[in-house]
């Protein structure tokens, strides 16, 4: 039974995950169905993101290498 329960809980945050037809709109190509909301204001936005997302993966594999 809870098995069920979270598999239904799952599908059902992923339906919802999805962008609405209006959101989709304001995407660049690379984001389109992914987000909601506003598409990056420039291309420095995802220079920013692209730096945090490697400073977390150091720090996940720093902390799984134990140092």
């Amino acid at each position: 039974m809870k098995k069920i329960f979270l598999t239904s809980i799952v599908l059902f945050l992923s339906a919802t995950a999805m962008a609405c037809p209006a959101c989709e709109q304001q995407q660049p190509k690379l984001l389109k169905g992914i987000t909601h909301g506003a598409g990056p204001d420039s291309n420095w936005d995802y220079v920013i993101v692209s730096i945090t997302a490697i400073i977390v993966l150091f720090c996940f594999f720093s902390l799984l290498n134990g140092c």
